[in-house]
Protein backbone atom coordinates (compact mmCIF):
# COMPACT_ATOMS: atom_id res chain seq x y z
CA UNK A 1 0.00 0.00 0.00
CA UNK A 2 1.60 3.16 -0.95
CA UNK A 3 0.96 5.48 2.10
CA UNK A 4 3.73 8.77 1.04
CA UNK A 5 6.25 9.88 -1.06
CA UNK A 6 9.45 10.60 -1.26
CA UNK A 7 11.93 12.97 -2.85
CA UNK A 8 15.25 13.65 -4.81
CA UNK A 9 16.55 16.41 -6.14
CA UNK A 10 18.99 16.85 -9.17
CA UNK A 11 21.75 19.79 -7.51
CA UNK A 12 24.63 21.06 -9.42
CA UNK A 13 24.59 17.44 -11.31
CA UNK A 14 24.42 15.65 -7.66
CA UNK A 15 21.74 13.84 -6.63
CA UNK A 16 20.46 14.87 -2.90
CA UNK A 17 19.32 12.39 -0.22
CA UNK A 18 16.03 11.53 0.08
CA UNK A 19 13.88 13.90 0.99
CA UNK A 20 10.26 12.58 2.88
CA UNK A 21 7.28 14.44 2.42
CA UNK A 22 5.65 14.86 5.58
CA UNK A 23 2.47 16.24 4.76
CA UNK A 24 1.66 12.96 2.71
CA UNK A 25 0.51 12.58 -1.21
CA UNK A 26 -1.17 16.17 -2.05
CA UNK A 27 -2.81 16.83 -5.53
CA UNK A 28 -0.61 18.29 -7.93
CA UNK A 29 1.78 15.18 -7.06
CA UNK A 30 3.51 14.23 -10.03
CA UNK A 31 2.43 10.72 -8.99
CA UNK A 32 -0.93 11.12 -7.43
CA UNK A 33 -2.77 10.94 -10.90
CA UNK A 34 -1.15 7.73 -11.33
CA UNK A 35 -2.53 6.44 -7.91
CA UNK A 36 -5.71 7.94 -8.30
CA UNK A 37 -6.44 5.97 -11.48
CA UNK A 38 -5.40 2.93 -10.13
CA UNK A 39 -7.36 3.17 -6.91
CA UNK A 40 -10.43 4.26 -9.00
CA UNK A 41 -10.32 1.38 -11.34
CA UNK A 42 -10.23 -0.87 -8.38
CA UNK A 43 -13.20 1.08 -6.91
CA UNK A 44 -14.79 0.77 -10.59
CA UNK A 45 -14.43 -3.27 -10.68
CA UNK A 46 -15.71 -3.47 -7.16
CA UNK A 47 -18.92 -1.64 -7.71
CA UNK A 48 -19.23 -3.67 -11.22
CA UNK A 49 -19.47 -7.35 -9.43
CA UNK A 50 -22.77 -5.63 -7.73
CA UNK A 51 -24.29 -7.24 -10.80
CA UNK A 52 -23.95 -10.86 -9.65
CA UNK A 53 -24.92 -9.66 -5.87
CA UNK A 54 -28.34 -11.32 -5.05
CA UNK A 55 -30.54 -8.58 -4.11
CA UNK A 56 -29.03 -5.78 -6.02
CA UNK A 57 -31.14 -4.09 -8.53
CA UNK A 58 -29.76 -2.13 -11.50
CA UNK A 59 -31.54 1.70 -12.18
CA UNK A 60 -33.78 0.83 -14.60
CA UNK A 61 -32.55 3.13 -17.08
CA UNK A 62 -29.02 1.31 -16.52
CA UNK A 63 -29.86 -2.20 -16.66
CA UNK A 64 -29.18 -3.34 -20.28
CA UNK A 65 -25.77 -2.26 -20.41
CA UNK A 66 -25.15 -3.24 -16.71
CA UNK A 67 -23.67 0.19 -15.60
CA UNK A 68 -23.28 0.88 -12.20
CA UNK A 69 -20.86 3.59 -12.02
CA UNK A 70 -19.53 5.96 -14.17
CA UNK A 71 -16.09 8.01 -13.26
CA UNK A 72 -14.95 11.30 -14.33
CA UNK A 73 -12.07 13.45 -12.60
CA UNK A 74 -12.86 14.47 -9.29
CA UNK A 75 -16.15 13.01 -9.52
CA UNK A 76 -18.02 9.75 -9.03
CA UNK A 77 -21.90 9.04 -10.27
CA UNK A 78 -23.68 6.08 -8.53
CA UNK A 79 -26.51 4.25 -10.35
CA UNK A 80 -29.27 1.90 -8.78
CA UNK A 81 -32.34 1.62 -7.75
CA UNK A 82 -33.95 3.24 -4.88
CA UNK A 83 -34.20 0.34 -2.47
CA UNK A 84 -32.83 -0.13 0.91
CA UNK A 85 -30.98 -3.59 -0.46
CA UNK A 86 -29.38 -1.93 -3.61
CA UNK A 87 -27.88 0.69 -1.32
CA UNK A 88 -26.83 -1.49 1.34
CA UNK A 89 -24.92 -3.66 -1.33
CA UNK A 90 -23.26 -0.17 -2.57
CA UNK A 91 -22.32 0.63 1.03
CA UNK A 92 -20.97 -2.40 1.19
CA UNK A 93 -18.48 -2.48 -1.56
CA UNK A 94 -17.28 1.41 -0.22
CA UNK A 95 -16.81 -0.47 2.89
CA UNK A 96 -14.54 -2.95 1.29
CA UNK A 97 -12.73 -0.54 -0.91
CA UNK A 98 -12.29 1.20 2.31
CA UNK A 99 -10.84 -1.67 4.23
CA UNK A 100 -8.44 -2.32 1.35
CA UNK A 101 -6.52 1.16 0.53
CA UNK A 102 -7.45 2.82 3.78
CA UNK A 103 -9.92 5.81 2.23
CA UNK A 104 -12.82 6.54 3.40
CA UNK A 105 -15.91 7.80 1.41
CA UNK A 106 -17.75 10.52 3.14
CA UNK A 107 -21.33 10.84 2.33
CA UNK A 108 -22.01 13.80 4.11
CA UNK A 109 -19.96 15.47 0.67
CA UNK A 110 -21.96 13.99 -1.59
CA UNK A 111 -24.69 16.26 -3.69
CA UNK A 112 -26.59 16.65 -6.95
CA UNK A 113 -25.78 19.54 -9.11
CA UNK A 114 -27.14 21.02 -11.86
CA UNK A 115 -25.39 23.96 -13.42
CA UNK A 116 -27.05 27.41 -14.07
CA UNK A 117 -26.71 31.29 -13.80
CA UNK A 118 -27.69 32.34 -10.57
CA UNK A 119 -27.27 36.39 -9.04
CA UNK A 120 -24.59 34.80 -7.33
CA UNK A 121 -22.88 33.70 -10.28
CA UNK A 122 -23.71 36.70 -12.03
CA UNK A 123 -22.18 38.58 -9.93
CA UNK A 124 -19.06 36.56 -9.75
CA UNK A 125 -17.98 36.78 -12.75
CA UNK A 126 -18.62 40.25 -13.15
CA UNK A 127 -16.78 41.08 -10.75
CA UNK A 128 -14.17 38.98 -10.95
CA UNK A 129 -12.99 39.62 -14.21
CA UNK A 130 -9.79 41.76 -15.04
CA UNK A 131 -10.64 45.14 -16.34
CA UNK A 132 -7.83 45.84 -17.92
CA UNK A 133 -8.54 43.68 -21.14
CA UNK A 134 -10.94 44.44 -23.53
CA UNK A 135 -14.37 44.04 -21.99
CA UNK A 136 -15.96 42.23 -25.61
CA UNK A 137 -12.78 39.54 -25.46
CA UNK A 138 -13.59 38.83 -21.97
CA UNK A 139 -17.27 38.51 -22.94
CA UNK A 140 -16.21 35.98 -25.79
CA UNK A 141 -14.14 34.10 -23.07
CA UNK A 142 -15.34 34.10 -20.65
CA UNK A 143 -19.46 34.66 -20.18
CA UNK A 144 -20.07 33.13 -23.41
CA UNK A 145 -17.18 30.24 -23.14
CA UNK A 146 -19.50 29.51 -20.04
CA UNK A 147 -22.90 29.00 -22.07
CA UNK A 148 -21.15 27.57 -24.94
CA UNK A 149 -20.01 24.44 -22.23
CA UNK A 150 -23.60 23.60 -21.36
CA UNK A 151 -24.41 24.34 -25.11
CA UNK A 152 -22.31 21.29 -26.03
CA UNK A 153 -24.26 19.13 -23.38
CA UNK A 154 -28.20 20.63 -23.24
CA UNK A 155 -30.79 22.72 -25.08
CA UNK A 156 -31.08 25.68 -22.99
CA UNK A 157 -34.53 26.90 -22.91
CA UNK A 158 -34.99 30.55 -25.10
CA UNK A 159 -35.48 31.98 -21.49
CA UNK A 160 -32.19 30.90 -20.41
CA UNK A 161 -30.56 31.71 -23.80
CA UNK A 162 -31.85 35.61 -23.28
CA UNK A 163 -30.57 35.87 -20.07
CA UNK A 164 -27.59 35.12 -20.71
CA UNK A 165 -27.34 37.48 -23.51
CA UNK A 166 -28.51 40.19 -21.28
CA UNK A 167 -25.87 39.54 -19.00
CA UNK A 168 -23.27 39.80 -21.81
CA UNK A 169 -24.99 42.94 -23.20
CA UNK A 170 -25.32 44.85 -19.33
CA UNK A 171 -21.42 43.56 -19.03
CA UNK A 172 -20.34 45.03 -22.43
CA UNK A 173 -21.53 48.74 -22.11
CA UNK A 174 -21.13 49.11 -18.43
CA UNK A 175 -18.98 46.33 -16.95
CA UNK A 176 -21.31 45.04 -14.56
CA UNK A 177 -23.96 42.03 -14.84
CA UNK A 178 -26.65 44.62 -13.90
CA UNK A 179 -26.12 47.79 -16.16
CA UNK A 180 -27.45 50.59 -18.28
CA UNK A 181 -29.85 49.69 -21.60
CA UNK A 182 -27.79 48.55 -24.72
CA UNK A 183 -27.01 51.36 -26.94
CA UNK A 184 -27.30 48.81 -29.86
CA UNK A 185 -29.22 45.88 -30.88
CA UNK A 186 -27.91 42.53 -30.18
CA UNK A 187 -28.17 41.56 -33.36
CA UNK A 188 -25.77 43.99 -35.05
CA UNK A 189 -23.58 43.00 -32.39
CA UNK A 190 -23.03 39.70 -33.26
CA UNK A 191 -22.71 40.39 -37.48
CA UNK A 192 -19.01 40.03 -38.49
CA UNK A 193 -16.83 42.82 -37.91
CA UNK A 194 -16.57 43.53 -41.84
CA UNK A 195 -20.70 43.93 -41.40
CA UNK A 196 -20.28 46.30 -38.65
CA UNK A 197 -20.10 44.11 -35.48
CA UNK A 198 -18.11 42.81 -33.16
CA UNK A 199 -18.48 39.07 -34.06
CA UNK A 200 -20.42 38.02 -31.06
CA UNK A 201 -21.68 34.78 -30.85
CA UNK A 202 -25.27 33.95 -31.66
CA UNK A 203 -26.42 32.04 -29.04
CA UNK A 204 -29.50 30.77 -30.06
CA UNK A 205 -27.78 29.44 -33.58
CA UNK A 206 -24.71 28.16 -31.57
CA UNK A 207 -27.05 25.99 -29.71
CA UNK A 208 -29.08 24.51 -32.77
CA UNK A 209 -25.44 23.86 -33.93
CA UNK A 210 -24.46 21.90 -30.61
CA UNK A 211 -27.68 19.99 -31.13
CA UNK A 212 -26.99 18.95 -34.34
CA UNK A 213 -23.32 17.83 -33.40
CA UNK A 214 -25.32 15.51 -30.82
CA UNK A 215 -27.93 14.39 -33.86
CA UNK A 216 -24.65 13.59 -35.66
CA UNK A 217 -23.12 11.65 -33.30
CA UNK A 218 -26.09 9.91 -32.83
CA UNK A 219 -26.53 9.01 -36.59
CA UNK A 220 -22.81 8.40 -37.46
CA UNK A 221 -20.93 6.80 -33.94
CA UNK A 222 -21.84 4.19 -31.45
CA UNK A 223 -18.36 3.70 -29.51
CA UNK A 224 -19.65 6.17 -26.70
CA UNK A 225 -21.06 4.87 -23.93
CA UNK A 226 -24.02 7.75 -23.91
CA UNK A 227 -24.91 6.54 -27.69
CA UNK A 228 -24.94 2.99 -26.90
CA UNK A 229 -27.62 3.87 -23.96
CA UNK A 230 -29.84 5.70 -26.42
CA UNK A 231 -29.56 3.24 -28.48
CA UNK A 232 -30.57 0.26 -26.13
CA UNK A 233 -33.48 2.24 -24.20
CA UNK A 234 -35.16 4.73 -26.93
CA UNK A 235 -33.92 3.61 -31.01
CA UNK A 236 -33.67 0.07 -30.68
CA UNK A 237 -32.35 -1.08 -34.25
CA UNK A 238 -34.41 2.65 -35.69
CA UNK A 239 -31.89 5.00 -37.08
CA UNK A 240 -31.83 8.60 -35.29
CA UNK A 241 -33.24 9.92 -38.51
CA UNK A 242 -35.68 7.59 -38.73
CA UNK A 243 -37.15 7.38 -35.24
CA UNK A 244 -39.77 9.46 -33.51
CA UNK A 245 -40.22 9.77 -30.05
CA UNK A 246 -42.72 8.50 -27.63
CA UNK A 247 -44.66 10.19 -25.00
CA UNK A 248 -42.67 8.86 -22.29
CA UNK A 249 -39.39 9.91 -24.19
CA UNK A 250 -36.74 12.49 -22.20
CA UNK A 251 -37.51 16.06 -23.19
CA UNK A 252 -33.42 15.84 -24.29
CA UNK A 253 -34.00 13.36 -27.29
CA UNK A 254 -37.18 14.81 -28.32
CA UNK A 255 -35.13 18.13 -28.62
CA UNK A 256 -32.12 16.81 -30.75
CA UNK A 257 -35.04 15.42 -33.13
CA UNK A 258 -37.17 18.34 -33.10
CA UNK A 259 -34.05 20.24 -35.05
CA UNK A 260 -33.41 17.18 -37.12
CA UNK A 261 -35.64 19.10 -39.91
CA UNK A 262 -32.76 21.63 -40.16
CA UNK A 263 -31.17 18.41 -42.00
CA UNK A 264 -33.51 17.95 -44.60
CA UNK A 265 -32.44 21.05 -47.24
CA UNK A 266 -28.91 21.63 -45.46
CA UNK A 267 -25.92 20.81 -47.89
CA UNK A 268 -23.38 21.36 -44.94
CA UNK A 269 -25.18 18.32 -43.35
CA UNK A 270 -24.63 16.33 -46.20
CA UNK A 271 -21.02 16.89 -46.64
CA UNK A 272 -20.66 16.02 -42.95
CA UNK A 273 -22.42 12.46 -43.28
CA UNK A 274 -20.13 12.13 -46.60
CA UNK A 275 -16.49 12.86 -45.45
CA UNK A 276 -17.73 11.71 -41.54
CA UNK A 277 -16.49 14.65 -40.10
CA UNK A 278 -19.03 17.33 -38.46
Amino acid sequence: MVRGVSYRYLVNGQMSKILQAKRGLRQGDPISPLLFTLIMEYLHRLLGTLKQSAGFNFHPRCAKLGITNICFADDLLLFARGDVNSIRHMMDKFHQFSEATGLRANPAKCRIYFGGLNDQMQHDIATTINFGVGRKQLVKSTLMSIAGYWMQAFPLPKKIIQRIEVICKNFLWSGKAVGRKALVAWDKICLPNNAGGLNMTYLSDWNKATILKLLWNLHMKSDKLWIRWIEAYYLKGVSIMQWEPKIYSSWMIKSIVKNRDITVHSEYWRNSIQHGRF
